[in-house]
């Protein structure tokens, strides 16, 4: 009788377990579908940008390529045929528009990036891309690689270059040059069949990138732009003005060359003997590319996203359907709440995420660790910069490093 008892109960609690299990799953599972994407925080890393015509086309860190039909005004994400989504490189040839990527594969596409076809062969990870005639080149640690067929096949062009981390190109007719980021420079005459070291009294850091003006060549290095008038055979030291700033990409609009740098835009008109620091406004002034289209420079950022200034007016982000910044953590307010981001620094919403408002008017890193309230005021740490304050509910900042030897907060 005890047995049939004790055997009653446990088939009883078995049963109880049983429906509790699968109520607590049920529950857990509506409680996961609820979770709704919010209108942000827009931006994300910028590392080429391509303007064809009316269509301007951005390549991303980890979330291949959007494209914009209204200057940056919304964009789609745009990745059809397009498999690795880490986009070092983008150039446009023609109509044809050619993305390398950090996964060894180049693509092109000839609808302005609705859909993309891999190219038969790969030349390994692409930091950096240039077509010349009928040659496409890619570069990245392995040296130079040049495609004769558009892609079908490609070869290792590196006689005479000895240190093969190649970062950078600049083309002036029929000579090629090529940085690397141990600091060397070569050219070639001949479609990179033989390359001839012009480093001479060059004595800087890597180089990251390059371009002509005319028939001089600048170069933009950890030790800041150099300028050379006579292809390579004399370099000269030409960043007063860029204040220690690295340039990351160097265009030419006109005869003014454009410098984004690890601090913001920088321009020059006299290639380099003196810089002039660009308009106000960047939401990170780790500026990775930059593009020009008439009167409108569009700046591509490390996490920030696209950036649009008119007319050297102050820049605006242009960020819209762009929801691809990392955010590091969220911190709660009263009503308000704030994403400590990876590229647009502060971000604060009112309204359950459906529109963000950045608040980075005078943090000068985008790097935040830390986030604190005291009373009235808030504090950010940083990784770089120290600690900033903001009496103001973030819509300024102000920095109180007083005392501190070391300016890397960590919490």
């Amino acid at each position: 009788m005890k047995k049939s008892v004790k055997t009653k109960n446990f088939k009883i609690n078995t049963m109880r377990y049983i429906v509790l299990t699968f109520l607590m799953t049920l529950i857990l599972n509506q409680s996961y579908s609820q979770w709704l994407q919010t209108g942000g925080p827009a931006g994300g890393f910028i590392n080429s940008i391509v303007i064809n015509g009316s269509v301007m086309l951005a390549a991303t860190e980890n979330a291949g390529v959007f494209v914009s039909t209204n200057s940056g005004g919304s964009w789609i994400q745009s990745n059809n045929g397009l498999t690795n989504t880490t986009v070092r490189s983008m150039i446009l040839s023609g109509s044809t528009i050619y993305a390398g990527t950090f996964g060894g594969k180049v693509y092109s596409s000839i609808n302005n990036g609705a859909s993309w076809i891999q190219l038969p062969a790969s030349p390994g990870i692409t930091f950096n891309m240039l077509k010349s005639g009928n040659n496409i080149f890619v570069c990245n640690s392995g040296g130079v690689y040049v495609s004769l067929d558009n892609g079908t096949t490609w070869n290792v062009q590196n006689s005479g270059i000895t240190d093969q981390n190649i970062r950078s190109f600049a083309i002036n007719g029929s000579t090629l040059f090529c940085g690397s980021y141990g600091g060397k420079v070569y050219k070639t005459t001949n479609n990179g069949s033989n390359w001839t070291d012009v480093t001479n009294n060059l004595s800087t850091g890597n180089i990251r990138t390059m371009v002509f003006n005319g028939a001089n060549l600048m170069i933009g290095c950890d030790g800041g732009a150099y300028l050379s008038t006579n292809n390579g055979a004399n370099w000269s030291l030409a960043s007063s003005g860029l204040s220690g700033s690295i340039p990351n990409s160097l265009i030419l609009n006109g005869s003014t060359i454009i410098a984004g740098t690890n601090s913001g835009i920088y321009t020059t008109v006299n290639n380099g003997t003196t810089w002039q620091p660009g308009a106000a406004g960047l939401n990170n002034l780790y500026v990775l590319c930059s593009a020009v289209n008439g009167t409108s420079l569009f700046a591509g950022t490390n996490g920030g996203g696209v950036n649009l200034s008119v007319s050297s007016g102050t820049f605006s982000q242009m960020n819209s359907g762009m929801n691809i910044v990392e955010v590091n953590y969220l911190v709660t307010s009263g009503s308000t709440l704030y994403a400590c981001t990876l590229g647009d620094a502060l971000v604060s919403t009112t309204n359950s995420g459906a529109t963000w408002s950045s608040m980075h008017n005078g943090l000068t890193s985008s790097d935040i660790r830390g986030l604190a309230f005291i009373g009235g005021n808030m504090f950010i740490g940083t990784a770089s910069k120290g600690m900033f304050l903001s009496s103001n509910n973030g819509a300024n900042w102000i920095t109180i490093n007083g005392g501190f030897s070391y300016p890397y907060i960590n919490t």
